[in-house]
């Protein structure tokens, strides 16, 4: 494995790590305002956590950084499949 790729799986590591904490800051502020029944738990529902999160706070700054955290982490990827293909 090269340097190379050996930083963008690093970089893709502490991508997937910042989304991880957005989404459970999320799940932290659905369970702050949502009724008990209505409550959604964090590795389980996350098509839940996000829906009910842009219902109860559209254009969120978290639901923004969670769509940027997505969109870097399969630019890493896409780095560390091109990386790999390249220096083998």
């Amino acid at each position: 494995m090269s340097l190379l790729t050996l930083i963008f799986v690093l970089a893709a590591l502490l991508t997937a790590i910042a989304a991880v904490y957005v989404v459970r800051r999320m799940a932290g502020e659905l369970k702050r305002i949502a009724p008990t029944e209505r409550r959604v738990s964090f590795p389980i529902d996350l098509p839940g956590i996000l829906r009910e999160h842009q219902r109860a706070f559209p254009q969120s700054d978290a639901m923004l950084a969670f769509w940027l955290c997505v969109m870097f982490l399969l630019v890493w990827l896409a780095s560390i499949a091109f990386s790999c293909l390249t220096h083998g």
